[in-house]
């Protein structure tokens, strides 16, 4: 229901593997601020490519319709002839032209259509099998299932969580990678310390993937694998430590190597991203190196509490992580205190590597995203308060809680431009005011070419939210499986 038609820098990529097989983006010039012409005289993203490798799967999948939704779209753009400069209904001007110039190609349903696949079919079961691992971990914790439910429900849906996954970005799949990859060996969840070989080889990979993801993922991968020597030493001396290591190194090289491959392969180097060859499109490039100086305090403040993407302004749920220990002493601990202690100084080394990264100040467009792999980790933190809470309470702070989680992903405000009315208190203004909305339902009604007034009624959003809670209401309590699975 959430889902945003969000056509982001991670889909050209995958376009042009699908329909070429190759990183070139010579079709896409000038459709994206990240696509740039190269000294080879090609284009490319100036970003990972690792995530629209992820991102073709599903879009693979669909690629008879899409490929049919593509020729409908260029017969209609042959028949109507230039698009008029005004045929998107909307505040931002580059949105705007941006519909303007994919109407004109005749890519407006394919592009569309892709963004429906890749939130649908790629970031609702990512955050779906997040979802499922914040409660298995909880579990493993000896907490009960009753609880354990409530709280990654409200992982899901009272966090971050739900606004970054409705639509396409290589943070949340850093997430999983990172997260998945601490499950793996940590000792509550699933087996005794050290972990086995095969889950070690497998935490290594997940950590490199997050590497080949971002860079900002080499902060995660030295944590875990500090984490595993960290275990193995302590459970047997450091022979033991010395003897972990292998497994976790050779799972993170197939997916480091594939990063080093796809840079040469674009930019003829393997070890210098595509920020080294861009050109200079923002007014942080020149700031340190390539954007990247010393940790900035005023950035580290924004990160947390700035009304545009801050994570506390976004998910103030996750200021209760900020609180040690526990509300209370009986019943199970999430996380022993070795643990928060090695959650803690993750959480400190991302915050001060994400702020020495200048380029942070532009999430005013994007909402919050750099800190979006600390959520999972300061939720679990935080678990340990909400556990013993009484069901009174935890009720009373869950409805506010999740209600601005809703606000913020139903509006999805950003600023047009930095300096105009903040993400938080306009989401919350625009829901006041105007309703129940939904990101993609938004963008339809701004689409005079798509003439469905029905769409534009002010009930229907209550019906789709009517709607939803039944098909949800169904899963949830129609029986399903086996009678013995039933009776159980």
């Amino acid at each position: 229901m959430f889902f945003a038609t969000n056509v982001v820098r991670e889909h050209y990529p995958a376009f042009s593997l699908i329909a070429h097989g190759s990183f070139q983006l010579d079709e896409y010039a000038g459709f994206h601020s990240d696509i740039f012409q190269h000294r080879d005289g090609h284009y490319y993203i100036g970003n990972q490519v690792t995530a629209s490798v992820i991102t073709a799967l599903p879009l693979l999948l669909f690629d008879p319709l899409l490929d049919w939704l593509e020729e409908v779209g260029q017969r209609r753009a042959q028949a109507r002839g230039p698009a008029p400069e005004a045929s998107y209904d909307t505040e931002y001007p580059m949105r705007r032209e941006f519909f303007r110039k994919v109407q004109a190609r005749g890519l407006a349903l394919r592009f569309g259509a892709s963004t429906v696949v890749t939130s649908v079919f790629l970031m609702a079961p990512l955050g779906g099998l997040l979802t499922l691992l914040v409660f298995e971990a909880l579990r493993r914790r000896r907490v009960p299932e009753r609880r354990s439910l409530w709280l990654a429900l409200l992982f899901a849906l009272g966090t971050p969580v739900l606004y970054r996954c409705a639509s396409l970005n290589h943070n949340f799949f850093l997430t999983v990678a990172v997260f998945g990859s601490f499950l793996l060996l940590w000792p509550g969840f699933g087996g005794a310390a050290p972990a086995s070989f095969a889950r070690r080889f497998w935490a290594g990979a997940l950590a490199g993937l997050g590497l080949a993801l971002d860079y900002a993922g080499v902060i995660p991968l030295l944590w875990l694998f500090g984490v595993l020597l960290y275990e193995s030493a302590r459970e047997g001396g450091m022979r033991s430590a010395w003897r972990a290591a292998p497994a976790f190194i050779l799972g993170s090289v197939p997916p480091v190597l594939f990063l080093l491959w796809s840079q040469w392969v674009c930019f003829g180097n393997p070890f210098l991203p595509g920020q080294f060859w861009m050109p200079d499109q923002n007014a942080y490039v020149g700031a340190g190196v390539r954007g990247f100086t010393l940790p900035d305090p005023q950035i580290f403040f924004q990160n947390l509490f700035d009304l545009d993407w801050g994570m506390y302004a976004f998910g103030p749920l996750l200021a209760l992580g900020l609180i040690p220990g526990r509300f209370a002493r009986q019943g199970p601990q999430v996380l022993q205190p070795p643990e928060r202690r090695a959650v803690a100084l993750l959480v400190l080394v991302f915050m001060l590597f994400c702020a020495s990264n200048q380029y942070s100040r532009l999430q005013w467009n994007t909402g919050f995203r750099y800190l979006l792999p600390l959520v999972p980790f300061i939720f679990l933190q935080l678990s340990d308060h909400l556990v013993q809470m009484p069901r009174r309470w935890l009720a009373a702070l869950s409805v506010p809680v999740l209600l601005h989680s809703f606000v913020l992903a139903m509006v999805r405000y950003t600023p047009p431009q930095r300096g105009d009315a903040q993400a938080v208190p306009e989401s919350w203004h625009r829901f006041l005011t105007e309703g129940v909305q939904f990101p993609w339902l938004k963008v339809v009604t701004s689409t005079p070419t798509l003439d469905l007034p029905w769409l534009a009624s002010p009930f229907f959003p209550y019906v789709v939210l009517a709607v939803g809670a039944g098909l949800l209401f169904a899963v949830w309590k129609l029986p399903v499986g086996s009678g013995r699975e039933r009776n159980a």
